[in-house]
């Protein structure tokens, strides 16, 4: 079983994820699927066909939040990916070990 600490951090993360869907994607359709893997990882998958933005644009990176969604997964020793572009939409995948 996960710490009360960890769990806290889990929710923070999606709570994170969709705050910033709902802000700044202004899309129509998200889909956010959180789920265990093998019992080794969690898995967050967060999807949009919202704005997307320039993955170069590091300003634009820190004030959408991604930087408090990389430094919480960072902390569990977890990867984020993004895919995304302008007007393509957003996909974050996120896996945290769970035996760390």
């Amino acid at each position: 079983s996960l710490s009360n600490e960890v769990n806290k951090e889990h929710y923070r993360i999606v709570q994170e994820l969709m705050k910033n869907t709902i802000k700044q994607a202004q899309d129509n359709n998200f889909r956010l699927e959180v789920f265990e893997l093998k019992n080794e990882y969690i898995n967050v998958i967060n999807e949009d066909d919202g704005l997307g933005f320039d993955m170069q644009d590091e300003q634009l990176k820190k004030g959408i939040g991604i930087q408090n969604i990389e430094n919480r997964v960072s902390k569990l020793n977890g990867k984020i990916t993004l895919d995304t572009a302008p007007n393509k939409g957003l996909a974050v995948i996120i896996e945290i070990p769970l035996n760390e």
